[in-house]
């Protein structure tokens, strides 16, 4: 049983490890950063929303980075982003 509950615990925490070694990380300096595309949210409650958003995005597209380029809205926001290698 000590070792079930051992086994379970290592394994939550190597997860939790694993999913913020591939986290997609913002940026302002690109310089030297590969660009490869850009994406748009078009409706954000918030910009934390919109940053979440563009995160979650730029790591199913497997980016290692984001630079969110624009965002504006009166009801909702919106922003695009260029996401790079």
């Amino acid at each position: 049983m000590k070792t079930l509950i051992n086994t379970v615990l290592a394994a939550t925490l190597f997860s939790a490890i694993s999913f913020g070694a591939f986290a997609a990380q913002p940026v302002t300096d690109d310089s030297g950063l590969v660009p490869m595309g850009t994406i748009s949210i078009a409706k954000a409650d918030t910009v934390a929303d919109l940053e979440a958003q563009v995160q979650q995005a730029a790591e199913k597209d497997n980016a290692k980075y984001y630079k969110i380029i624009s965002a504006g809205g009166d009801e909702y926001i919106y922003g695009n982003a260029i996401l790079y290698k």
